[in-house]
């Protein structure tokens, strides 16, 4: 908690909804992006949950910035576990939101930050332009305050979930933010080259698609030079998963050209045990 500003809590309305997976594109370095199914393009944007805002419940203090907003789920009152789901390029919208009711049926107290502060990409394009403007050391510290937002109200153990862009300040995250006890990454990755590995030191699970085209950022050769890394730094614990057939965002049942509902279940299995592993205790 950060000393001498309270945490602030507004109206917190819970309530179970369908689940499902999420991501898009991302990365603070990599510009641009796959181009939409014509389907999807062609749906109505208000009623696209890749395009529609979601609700937003609770609000805390971050250091040296304005207050950020959020989306809090849980369904266990007591429980010690939590995760951060970090968004993936086009906002907090209703897709990600989806993704926190998944993750709080398995009894994790789950919050997403509202990065763009308010913002929701209306296409692509746009999106490509709400990350490039995104400052990765204000999100950093969105970050740090919804983990003292979680602990405060009672969470021991939080984790870090990122997708796409959200993986890449995953790494970001696990390097700088205090209290955080293991991270795990879909299809996003700093700069493998430039980024300071050496000042991760939790335990990590990670998921890749060998179809991924993002290069640089997510696909094959990147993913393995980042899995290379990661064996270097002896960290408590990695898991390097791959998925055969799954392109990027394959998690994500709102991008039909690329999701991949047999595989997203394969890897919800393996991000559920990880995190009782690591949180639970």
């Amino acid at each position: 908690m950060i000393k001498g500003r309270p945490l602030i809590t507004v109206k917190v309305n819970i309530a179970p909804q369908s689940i499902s997976a999420g991501a898009a594109r991302g990365g603070k370095m990599i510009a641009g992006g796959r181009r939409l199914s014509a389907s999807l393009r062609d749906k109505d944007e208000k009623k696209n949950p890749l395009f529609t805002a979601a609700s937003k419940n609770c609000t805390w203090k971050v250091e040296g910035s304005k207050d950020c907003k959020g989306y809090l789920t849980f369904r266990g009152k007591d429980s010690p576990m939590g995760v951060i789901i970090l968004q993936e390029w086009w906002g907090l919208n209703q897709s990600i939101q989806k993704v926190a009711e998944h993750v709080a049926q398995q009894n994790f107290r789950t919050v997403i930050p509202d990065l763009y502060r308010g913002k929701v990409a209306k296409d692509a394009e746009d999106a490509k332009h709400l990350q490039e403007a995104l400052d990765f050391q204000r999100a950093v510290a969105d970050v740090q305050g919804a983990v003292d937002f979680l602990m405060h109200y009672g969470c021991k153990k939080p984790s870090v979930l990122g997708f796409s862009m959200g993986g890449n300040l995953a790494f970001h995250c696990l390097s700088e933010v205090k209290n955080l006890f293991c991270g795990v990454v879909f299809y996003g990755a700093p700069e493998v080259d430039k980024f300071d590995f050496s000042k991760i030191k939790l335990p990590m699970q990670l998921h890749f698609g060998n179809k991924d085209s993002m290069q640089g950022f997510s696909d094959a050769e990147t993913a393995n030079k980042l899995e290379n890394k990661l064996k270097e730094q002896n960290l408590p614990a990695l898991e390097f998963h791959r998925y055969e057939n799954c392109d990027h965002a394959f998690m994500n049942e709102d991008r039909p050209e690329v999701y991949n509902a047999e595989q997203t279940k394969v890897a919800w299995n393996r991000v559920w045990p990880f995190w009782r592993k690591h949180l639970a205790s």
